[in-house]
């Protein structure tokens, strides 16, 4: 009314309601990310991968996952190879030194299967699309 300009209510308009979608958008996107269990935005999974096989113990790492649980809070589940004959107590420190190592690199929820040389999976790092055949 002031300045007599009447076609700012509509441009203003149509820019809140930009505004308004480019937030929505942006919390789809993440709401999809997570309920599709997928990798969160800026997790370097080369990364988490040497980290684990640089523990001491650790001979081989395969079926990496890493999935947001919700925002800002990461799992992950994998299985890590260790030497046939190591102890209940060892493979223990080996986990709890794992655990503390994710929590740095921002996966506060970690699962992780311990393994022989002789397990029955496929040794890709990363988590596999394929089942491997299992014979009784």
């Amino acid at each position: 009314m002031v300045t007599k300009w009447y076609v700012i209510d509509p441009i203003l308009s149509v820019l809140i309601a930009l505004l308004i979608a480019s937030g929505a958008w942006r919390i789809v996107k993440q709401t999809v990310g997570i309920l599709m269990e997928g990798t969160p935005m800026g997790m370097d999974l080369p990364k988490v991968i040497q980290e684990i096989k640089s523990v001491a113990g650790v001979h081989d790492v395969h079926d990496v996952h890493v999935w947001g649980i919700t925002s800002g809070k990461n799992a992950m589940s994998c299985h890590i190879v260790l030497d046939g004959s190591t102890s209940i107590r060892d493979s223990q420190n080996i986990l709890r030194d794992l655990e503390h190592r994710m929590v740095h690199m921002n996966i506060g929820h970690v699962t992780i299967q311990t393994e022989d040389g002789k397990h029955p999976h496929d040794n890709s790092e990363l988590c596999a699309a394929v089942e491997t055949e299992h014979h009784h």
